[in-house]
């Protein structure tokens, strides 16, 4: 299973070396090769990895659901938003515990910034609550400038 950890240059500097003597010369088997990945995440990979999935894909249900019935009070909406970000940070906390090493804190934050950036150029309870200074326009600048320096600052 591929690791939602960002691979950078300096972690790929700072893996172990897995290596093998036979007789006067050193190997590395393909399966140490495998096992660890020997060059930094690209720009999409990176991009991929900082995205909340889980998260905004139970946001595009609720909202759903919400815009649906039309009956859910703006500010139960917003409550239903805070949890959706409480659950998104332990989700995602949790699946980058999986991996060994220290706790890449940068990812966590900009990945749990992905999601309210998100809801927000989508509309969610911003647009339900019929806030005067909410702007679709703003709000797909914002996802797009947001995506662009998240990623290059997790990838340093």
């Amino acid at each position: 299973m591929e690791t939602r950890r960002i691979i950078r240059a300096r972690d790929v500097a700072l893996m172990p070396k897995s290596s093998v003597t036979i007789g006067s010369s050193t190997q590395t088997p393909p399966e140490a090769e495998e096992a660890a990945p020997r060059k930094p995440d690209d720009y999409v990979s990176a991009l991929i990895k900082l995205i909340p999935s889980e998260a905004i894909g139970t946001f595009v249900a609720v909202d759903g659901l919400v815009r649906g019935t039309g009956k859910l009070s703006p500010v139960a909406y917003w409550i239903v938003f805070v949890l959706l970000i409480l659950l998104c940070a332990g989700y995602v906390a949790r699946q980058l515990q999986k991996d060994k090493g220290q706790f890449p804190y940068l990812q966590f934050g900009l990945s749990l910034g992905a999601f309210p950036v998100w809801v927000y150029a989508v509309g969610g309870p911003f647009e339900y609550a019929g806030l005067s200074w909410y702007d679709p326009t703003f709000g797909g600048i914002l996802a797009m400038l947001y995506s662009g320096f998240a990623t290059l600052a997790a990838r340093r």
